[in-house]
C-alpha cells in the first residue's frame, strides 16, 4: 500500500473512532455524577469544541493550497465552504478570515510560515480559548494603526491571549478596547493611510429585506454623509400643533433613503450587468391585483406586495416584473445581438441571480446567455437567455450548455462530469416549487 493510500486510510479510522467515541459520549449517563464531576465533564467537553476550529484551520490551508476552489468550480473559499458544508454565507467567510488569521501557512514552493497570530493558534489549539476570543484578539490587533502593531502587536498578542485564558468574551472585548486606548493614547489614528486601511462597510441583510450595518468611516466619507444629513434629516415642520414623531435616529435613516432615492432619479448612476441602477420587483398577477401575498426583490428578499406597490409609486427606476402561474414571462424578441436593457430587467426578475447551480452572484454580476447561440440563428429574447456570472460563463467553452425546463434554467453537464447529464439548476436565488 503507498504512503498517500496510507495516509487517506488512517485519517478516514481516525475520524471513525472520534465519531464513535462522541457515540459513546452521547449514550453515556450522567445522572449518577456527583455535582464536581459534572462540572469538570462540562469543562472538558467546552475544550473540546474549542479545539475543533483549529482541524477547520488546517482543511481551509490545504484547500487554499491545492486552489480547491477553482478545481471544483467555485470562486472562492468561502463560496466552497457554503456549497459544500451548507453554512451561511457570513459564518463561510469568517471561517476563512480565522484560518488565515491562526491557520497554518505555506509558500508557493510548499514551506511552512508561522501563523499570523501563533499564540492565539496555540491557545485554540489547546482548546483553553474560544472562537470569539480568536476573534477580538485578532481584530483588536489588526485595527491598530501600523507602526503600532510593528512595536507592540506581538505583546498585545501575549497579553490577550493571557487574558482570554481568564475572562470570556465580553469581559475580554472590554480588555481589549483599553488596551487598544493605551497603545493609541490619542484616540484616534492620525495616519491617513491607517485611517483608510481601516475603511469598510458591512451589510447583514435578514429575510424580510431589512439589514443591519455597520462600518468605519473616512473622513471625507463622515464628511459628506454629515452634510447630507444635515441637509435631510431636520425634523418635519409641525402639523398643527404637532411636531414631528420621528426619533432622531429614524430621521437619519429616512435621510439616508431619501438621498439614495435622490441619487438614482439623477441617473447617474453606472450600470450593473449592462442594467442602470433599477430596483426590480417580481409578482404573481394574482399579487398584483389584489396586494396579497409576498413580492421578491432582485436580491432575494420576500416583502409584502402591498409595501411593494407602494415603492413602484415613486418617480425613481423601478421594474415590477409580473409571471404568470408557472413563472414565466411573455417572451419578446429583437433584431439586436446584444440584449436589450428591458429584457436584461425581465431576465433578473425571472433567475434571481446566476443560474450556475449554487453560484450566489446576484444579477448585477451577471452576463446574459444566449441558449442557442446567435451564431446560429438563436434570438436575442429572454425565451433564449439565461443569467450567468463572468465566472461559471467560461463553463460552456468546457462542455456545460444551458436549457430552459419549465421556465427554469438548468445546467447540463458534460458526459465527461455526469454520464446521465442530469440537469442542475441554482436555488440560492429561485427555491424549488413544492413537489419539485
Amino acid at each position: 500500500m503507498s504512503e498517500a493510500v496510507l495516509e487517506r486510510t488512517e485519517v478516514s479510522v481516525l475520524l471513525a473512532r472520534a465519531h464513535a467515541v462522541l457515540d459513546e459520549l452521547h449514550a453515556a449517563d450522567l445522572t449518577p455524577l456527583p455535582q464536581e464531576e459534572l462540572l469538570s465533564y462540562w469543562r472538558g467537553v467546552e475544550r473540546l469544541r474549542r479545539r475543533l476550529p483549529t482541524l477547520d484551520h488546517a482543511l481551509i490551508a490545504e484547500a487554499k493550497a491545492r486552489s480547491l476552489p477553482a478545481a471544483v468550480g467555485v470562486r472562492s473559499l468561502p463560496q466552497l465552504l457554503r456549497a459544500l458544508l451548507r453554512l451561511d454565507p457570513g459564518e463561510a467567510a469568517a471561517r476563512v478570515r480565522a484560518a488565515e488569521a491562526a491557520g497554518p501557512r505555506r509558500t508557493l514552493t510548499g514551506e511552512t510560515l508561522p501563523e499570523l497570530f501563533p499564540q492565539v493558534a496555540g491557545a485554540q489549539a489547546e482548546g483553553a480559548i474560544g472562537e470569539r476570543h480568536a476573534r477580538t484578539v485578532v481584530e483588536t490587533i489588526t485595527k491598530l494603526p501600523e507602526a503600532v502593531r510593528a512595536e507592540h502587536g506581538e505583546q498585545a498578542e501575549t497579553d490577550l491571549v493571557a487574558h482570554a485564558r481568564t475572562f470570556d468574551p465580553v469581559q475580554l472585548g472590554k480588555i481589549a478596547h483599553r488596551l487598544a486606548a493605551c497603545l493609541d493614547p490619542d484616540g484616534r489614528y492620525t495616519d491617513l493611510d491607517d485611517r483608510a486601511a481601516q475603511r469598510g462597510f458591512t451589510l447583514r441583510r435578514r429575510p424580510d429585506g431589512s439589514a443591519h450595518f455597520e462600518g468605519e468611516a473616512t473622513a471625507e466619507l463622515t464628511e459628506r454623509l454629515l452634510v447630507t444629513l444635515d441637509s435631510l434629516a431636520a425634523p418635519a415642520p409641525a402639523v398643527d400643533g404637532v411636531k414631528d414623531p420621528r426619533t432622531a435616529s429614524q430621521r437619519r435613516h429616512d435621510a439616508l433613503l431619501a438621498a439614495l432615492a435622490m441619487l438614482q432619479r439623477t441617473g447617474n448612476l453606472p450600470s450593473a450587468g449592462g442594467v442602470a441602477a433599477t430596483i426590480v420587483l417580481t409578482m404573481t398577477l394574482e399579487q398584483y391585483q389584489t396586494g396579497n401575498g409576498l413580492a421578491e426583490t432582485a436580491h432575494g428578499a420576500l416583502i409584502p406586495t402591498r409595501e411593494a406597490l407602494r415603492w413602484s409609486g415613486g418617480d425613481y427606476r423601478l421594474l415590477a416584473v409580473v409571471l404568470d402561474k408557472i413563472k414565466g414571462i411573455s417572451a419578446y424578441s429583437s433584431s439586436q445581438r446584444l440584449f436589450s436593457e428591458q429584457q436584461r430587467l425581465a431576465l433578473w426578475a425571472r433567475d434571481g441571480g446566476c443560474t450556475y447551480p449554487d453560484c450566489p452572484a446576484p444579477p448585477g454580476q451577471c452576463e446574459v446567455h444566449h441558449l442557442i447561440d446567435w451564431a446560429n440563428g438563436g434570438p436575442t429574447s429572454v425565451d433564449n437567455g439565461a443569467l450567468a456570472c463572468g465566472h461559471d460563463h467560461k463553463k460552456l467553452d468546457q462542455g456545460w450548455r444551458i436549457q430552459l425546463i419549465n421556465g427554469r434554467a438548468a445546467w447540463i453537464p458534460p458526459p465527461t462530469i455526469d454520464p446521465q447529464q442530469q440537469p442542475r439548476y441554482n436555488y440560492l436565488h429561485r427555491p424549488p416549487e413544492l413537489g419539485q
